[in-house]
């Protein structure tokens, strides 16, 4: 009997990394989904229709349809990284001690703070080779920075472009972002990586109660702003930690999901149609309702992988899944600019119908220019995409 449950916790251990690879490139999609369609917040959230409508303009269905899918679906793309980021820290390690967390510091630095900085750096040499073009002087273009603070770049460049509201409907600083605006991730990575002593401990001595804490947060959006500043959002901690308890309790991520199988998809549906028809990120109740949401489909998502992995309705493409970090890092510095100018210029046409094909087609495109600039690197420069990718 013994030796069945180990052969069976072996198999269910392979199909939970194979669930965790299957994910990493949709859940990248997902990004450039939402880097897509961003849209702004209305502080007038009890107009919320009037609102879309003004918006969308006659393109009412083809908005909506941008809000379902950039602003609500691909929402769990991030909490999921940040969950598989959480578990694959934690796991194996029987007793935590100070050469774990060194040897594991060292490990992230390679493969997390050395890209970080070369992927925020790349678009700080754009920016200046593009103001000398335009005629500013290298002196002007120092003073620029030298005001705003050279490391900005690679910390605070700028606020997100959403204001969010918590569940009292008080205005807060949602989180601040380096100059490659999507690293934010990686930034917030690093942060909880030198909080997992603290993290750890406080697993260990509170278990499941310190989850509810910050999944109370996380709902509520009650988070102080020092936190924030500090590069630690909530949806960072809460995910984060919620991977971690999984690999430290020994719990399997996808045995102990599939629990909750039916739930997940009914509550991930419900809360995320309505969040999509109260507008998302853009009004007050879609932000009440998109964590939910998120919850729910962070479950679900999992639950399906895990479903196509075990009845081998589709495999791991190993190319494919390494290229996700690459594509990531990549997709926000001009290629979706680039991806819509060209759409735009192959269907000029700016009815419903067409305005949802071209919406589809830009994150097709830019992943596709992506890929076929990873690939090159990969056949012809494979030194420099390792220290890209942090030897990914």
């Amino acid at each position: 009997m013994k030796k069945n449950n180990n052969v069976n916790n072996e198999v269910n251990n392979e199909i939970q990394y194979k669930v965790f690879d299957a994910l990493r490139f949709p859940l990248c999609i997902f990004v450039v989904l939402i880097h897509t369609f961003l849209p702004k917040f209305v502080p007038d959230y009890n107009s919320w229709y009037e609102y879309i409508i003004k918006a969308g303009g006659e393109n009412l269905y083809s908005y909506l349809i941008k809000i379902l899918f950039s602003d609500v679906l691909a929402r769990i793309a991030v909490p999921t990284f940040f969950i598989i980021s959480g578990f694959l820290f934690f796991r194996n390690i029987k007793n935590w001690n100070k050469t774990i967390y060194i040897n594991k510091i060292k490990s992230r630095f390679r493969s997390l703070f050395i890209p970080y900085v070369i992927w925020n750096t790349i678009p700080f040499i754009y920016l200046i080779i593009k103001y000398l073009i335009t005629g500013h002087t290298l002196y002007r273009i120092i003073d620029f920075f030298r005001l705003k603070g050279f490391l900005s770049i690679y910390w605070n460049y700028r606020e997100t472009y959403e204001t969010s509201l918590n569940c009292f409907g008080v205005l807060i600083s949602k989180w601040y972002v380096p100059l490659n605006g999507p690293l934010w991730f990686v930034k917030d990575l690093m942060i909880c990586i030198i909080l997992t002593p603290l993290i750890y401990l406080l697993i260990k001595k509170m278990k499941v109660s310190f989850l509810i804490i910050l999944c109370l947060a996380y709902i509520s959006n009650i988070w102080p702003n020092i936190f924030i500043k500090a590069g630690c959002s909530i949806t960072a901690l809460f995910f984060f930690s919620t991977g971690a308890f999984f690999a430290i309790q020994n719990k399997n991520i996808i045995e102990e999901f599939k629990k909750v199988t039916i739930y997940s998809y009914i509550f991930a549906l419900s809360f995320g149609f309505a969040a999509a028809i109260f507008g998302g990120t853009s009004t007050y109740i879609g932000m009440l309702l998109l964590p939910f949401y998120i919850i729910f489909g962070v479950i679900a998502i999992f639950n399906i992988t895990a479903f196509l992995i075990e009845n081998e309705y589709v495999k791991v493409n190993k190319f494919i899944a390494k290229s996700s970090f690459f594509i990531y890092c990549l997709h926000a510095l001009l290629m979706i600019k680039f991806s819509d100018f060209i759409v735009n210029k192959i269907i000029p046409f700016n009815t419903t119908i067409f305005e949802i094909i071209k919406y589809f087609m830009v994150p097709i495109l830019t992943v596709c220019i992506c890929l076929s600039i990873y690939y090159l690197l990969k056949r012809y420069f494979p030194k420099l995409l390792n220290i890209l990718t942090g030897d990914r």
